[in-house]
């Protein structure tokens, strides 16, 4: 859970900078700090608090782009798996969210800015990816626009400061894979997967299911899901005399959680 007022900048050729999001859309994702210093205090202390409980390097690290209220713990046990003396290149794919985009597109840009220190675009590997005229670039305004990738900058700027100027980023905007479009994006970017140095950061939804997202699917068999879901949350807090209570009431004679204690 980072707390900042912060857009990601977007610096171009001319070394212009310009802002990500608007403050008023910012206090939407971010949780709202008085200043520049309080921002970045909290971010670093956040940070350092969220990644201090995991283990185990991964090549590939799935994590939502939800506000980090929400999923900053969460983001930061999977960011706590990378290991960033191996790490040379990070690919961030992020879904599109703000234009139609049939396929892939790349940055305009050359480094993205974090609370931390900037993040430096790959051009090697962009100038080899638009070769293959399968991507396109996207605008600024795009760019400028999109969470997706952004709400993983901080964290990656945090996880590989040990790293800082030895690594680059390839921010890659992911729109429909129609067809056999994910065939070929998919033997595309595999060749970079397969090098050991380069991470892949896929930015995924929190969740999207509810009132607020306009979902609410409603099967029969879901009390039943439920039910389940309450006998783990009573496993798991320890409460058996709790557990027992509820399987004997609720006439449960065959959900997990009673079988794996009972047996």
């Amino acid at each position: 859970m980072f707390c900042m007022g912060f857009s990601h900048f977007l610096s171009t050729k001319s070394a212009h900078k310009v802002f990500g999001q608007s403050e008023v859309m910012v206090e939407n994702i971010y949780p709202r700090c008085h200043t520049k210093e309080q921002n970045l205090k909290q971010c670093g202390w956040k940070a350092s608090t969220f990644l201090s409980h995991a283990t185990i390097p991964a090549p590939v690290c799935v994590n939502d782009h939800a506000g980090y209220i929400y999923c900053g713990a969460c983001a930061a046990h999977a960011y706590r798996q990378i290991d960033p003396q191996k790490i040379k290149r990070i690919f961030i794919l992020g879904p599109a969210h703000h234009v139609r985009l049939y396929g892939c597109a790349l940055s305009s840009m050359e480094k993205y800015q974090t609370p931390f220190y900037d993040l430096t675009i790959d051009s090697k590997v962009y100038k080899e990816l638009m070769a293959t005229g399968h991507l396109e670039q996207m605008s600024r305004e795009t760019d400028e626009q999109e969470h997706s990738i952004e709400m993983h900058l901080p964290y990656i700027a945090k996880v590989m400061e040990s790293k800082k100027g030895q690594f680059t980023i390839v921010p890659i905007l992911v729109g429909s894979l129609q067809g056999d479009k994910e065939k070929i994006y998919g033997k595309l970017l595999g060749e970079y997967l397969s090098n050991p140095e380069n991470l892949f950061v896929v930015s995924s939804d929190f969740c999207h299911w509810g009132r607020r997202f306009n979902f609410i699917y409603n099967d029969e068999d879901i009390k039943y899901l439920h039910l389940t879901f309450i006998c783990f949350s009573v496993y798991f807090l320890k409460d058996y005399h709790k557990l027992l209570h509820f399987v004997i009431k609720q006439l449960i004679t065959s959900i997990s959680p009673s079988i794996i204690i009972f047996t």
